[in-house]
């Protein structure tokens, strides 16, 4: 479910992919699409001001959270656009809502509740997209760890995130590479139904996946982290330019590209970062295995 929401490529945003292109110019232009890395050499949780309508939706949410959960919530946290300040037209509202242990967890019934309950009263929301997760679960989970702590800003609750081990820009901060053959398996899936709205999703979804685990690689030298997918791939491509036009094909895949052709170029790039992965950190080039997404 993390996975599904973000940002789309932009028309507007025109990013050289050779060389001289860099983190340091794109942080000037794009601030609130990059995570940094502060002089300590860790990932901050992020503190900014939030506009008055995300905190007019916030306080809705947080009033259905404690109908269905009452004192069992212990902390929400935002993320993706509404965080970014990236919202373009319709877009989901992307929370996580970590709850007391002894609260049992139906995610369908609450996505169902929370919208029926929030959309007609925010039409510019596609849906809100509410993950849940108790308290234990997250405590060891270092994938879900980065994403309140790094990716998320807490907007009610307990801070529970100043209890984790700080993240440092290196492999320690790579989930999504880990992931790949499951992803590929979805749109290999979809291609062979050709069923032409949902192979779209899933097909946007892996895209999205490849170059943020494209990203993955760079981010140690580069010192920041950024889910905005066009980014990504000029990120990617400033350290491996051989790579350039097929992530940059990816990128314009997205949206657009439902082919055979299409699952073939994402195979391809997917064993490029696996390979790629396993020239950066052999020691760890064992240890690609499927982890929580």
């Amino acid at each position: 479910m993390f996975y599904y929401s973000g940002h789309q490529p932009s028309n507007s945003l025109q990013i050289d992919n050779d060389s001289s292109s860099n983190s340091d110019s794109l942080q000037q232009t794009h601030p609130n699409d990059f995570f940094l890395v502060g002089t300590d050499g860790f990932f901050h949780s992020i503190n900014r001001p939030l506009p008055t309508v995300t905190r007019i939706i916030i306080d809705d949410l947080v009033k259905q959270y404690t109908i269905l959960w009452k004192d069992a919530v212990i902390s929400v946290y935002l993320r993706g656009s509404h965080l970014n300040g990236e919202v373009k037209g319709k877009t989901d509202f992307d929370t996580v809502v970590v709850l007391k242990d002894f609260v049992a967890i139906d995610l369908q019934k609450v996505f169902a509740y929370i919208n029926n309950s929030l959309q007609h009263k925010y039409p510019f929301i596609k849906y809100f997209d509410t993950y849940v997760i108790n308290e234990s679960a997250i405590a060891n989970n270092r994938y879900l760890q980065f994403v309140v702590s790094v990716l998320s800003m807490r907007v009610y609750g307990e801070p529970i995130e100043k209890g984790f081990t700080r993240f440092k820009p290196n492999k320690d901060c790579i989930f999504l590479l880990h992931n790949l053959p499951q992803k590929l398996a979805m749109a290999t899936q979809m291609d062979r139904m050709q069923a032409d709205f949902n192979q779209q999703i899933i097909f946007n979804h892996v895209i999205k996946h490849l170059l943020r685990s494209a990203q993955e690689l760079v981010l140690e030298r580069e010192k920041c982290y950024t889910r905005n997918i066009t980014l990504c791939q000029s990120l990617f491509a400033r350290y491996y330019p051989d790579q350039a036009q097929l992530s940059h094909t990816l990128l314009k895949s997205y949206n657009v590209g439902q082919s055979t052709k299409l699952v073939l170029l994402m195979e391809q790039f997917s064993q490029i970062l696996r390979e790629e992965y396993g020239k950066l950190y052999p020691a760890a080039s064992d240890q690609l295995l499927t982890r929580v997404d």
